[in-house]
């Protein structure tokens, strides 16, 4: 008689010989040697505890984490980098030197416009908005590593020269009036560095009625700009739709209560942003430098275009309803030129300031990932909506 073997008794044990089960049993039923060599197996095998059941550690949400802190020392380093050649002086000079070569930059955008070739042209428009654009940007540059305790001069000059590369577009078609009077430009910016030498505030803070006060003021005012930013997106889808927008929006805002209401909210908005950027803004907060600058820019871009009616050569006559109903086609002109990268910039200030804002208001409210991919959302649709008014701006319409 052939007696089982170590396997097939263990097999036998966990229930795992299959077909041979029947045949095992009947075995140990009439061999001693078996049943007893079966029982020993078993007690042996029971004394073993087997090992618990561990699931595998869903380790994404480390991993994601430990990448994007690589990612952000890889960044912080560049930064760093970044920090240590922009040295004081180096950022002083650099600030100052966009409001000086400033004016330079419309007859680039004019020049590249009159190219031969279509690629060309767009290549040398683009590049030289660019240029015209690209104060804001060096602003944010330069306040990253400025220290916000005025009672340096250096410190006043450096804010100053961050204040004055974020405003140009705006300031020299205040001052320059499209660039006939550059005397007059390179006049303000002279004077502009008395303010240098002037003692300024120590940074005192917000508070919660200024920022009510200056919420409420840019909501009614929001109404008015996105208004404007409608229509001339309209503009890029035809003219006759341009039209019908802007008559309605010139029964509106010809009404003297509009027209009060407007400058009192941009006067508004001017003082209580004033205030409020006076409190600290630690350096590498590139968010609250963000909205700085932005809400610079909007200030001098409001003033600029609520005051434009009285800043207007007294003897030039008044335009035509049908010109007044036409979308402006900037590149026309050396002149009208210098309006572009005026509009480019107010949209895309107004676009971030209320951006920021927002992003700062749904973070109190969904998590920080939602927020962060509404964000980007947000930053794609704002570029296309800038990208539109440019499009309108110059010229170019969908339906002809």
């Amino acid at each position: 008689m052939n007696h089982l073997t170590d396997d097939e008794l263990v097999l036998h044990y966990y229930d795992e010989d299959g077909l041979d089960l029947v045949r095992a049993e009947r075995h140990l039923e009439t061999c001693v040697d078996c049943a007893r060599a079966y029982e020993g197996l078993a007690r042996t095998l029971r004394a073993v505890t087997p090992p618990d059941v561990v699931e595998a550690p869903d380790d994404t949400i480390a991993i994601r984490r430990m990448l994007l802190e690589r990612a952000g020392d890889r960044e912080s380093a560049l930064m760093a980098r970044v920090h240590a050649w922009l040295t004081e002086p180096r950022a002083i000079a650099l600030a100052w030197l966009v409001p000086v070569l400033y004016p330079w930059a419309a007859p680039a955008i004019f020049a590249g416009a009159r190219s031969g070739e279509p690629l060309v042209r767009g290549v040398l428009v683009m590049l030289a908005l660019l240029w015209a654009c690209a104060g804001p940007a060096v602003a944010v540059l330069v306040m990253n590593g400025a220290d916000d305790r005025f009672d340096r001069l250096s410190s006043r000059v450096r804010v100053l020269g961050a204040i004055l590369a974020t405003i140009s577009p705006s300031l020299f078609m205040v001052v320059a009036r499209g660039g006939r009077r550059l005397d007059w430009w390179y006049g303000a910016i002279a004077a502009t560095t008395i303010l240098a030498v002037l003692p300024w505030p120590s940074p005192s803070g917000s508070t919660p009625r200024l920022r009510r006060l200056h919420r409420l003021s840019s909501a009614l005012l929001g109404v008015f700009i996105l208004g404007h930013i409608v229509n001339q997106s309209l503009g890029f889808v035809s003219v006759p739709s341009y039209a019908a927008m802007r008559g309605v929006m010139q029964l509106a805002s010809e009404q003297s209560v509009s027209y009060v209401v407007i400058v009192t909210m941009v006067v508004t908005q001017i003082l209580t942003g004033a205030a409020m950027g006076l409190k600290r803004v630690p350096a590498g907060a590139v968010a609250r430098h963000l909205q700085a600058v932005s809400g610079w820019y909007l200030a001098v871009f409001l003033f600029a275009h609520v005051c434009s009616p009285y800043l207007q050569a007294r003897q030039l006559p008044a335009a035509p309803v049908a010109q007044v109903l036409t979308p402006p086609q900037l590149l026309a002109t050396a002149t009208s030129v210098a309006s572009l990268p005026f509009y480019l910039l107010g949209v895309s200030a107004f676009l971030l300031h209320v951006g920021l804002y927002a992003r700062l208001a749904a973070l109190g409210w969904f998590a920080e990932s939602s927020v962060r991919r509404w964000s980007y959302a947000a930053a794609v649709v704002g570029a296309m909506v800038v990208g539109t008014v440019g499009l309108s701006l110059c010229g170019i319409h969908i339906l002809q």
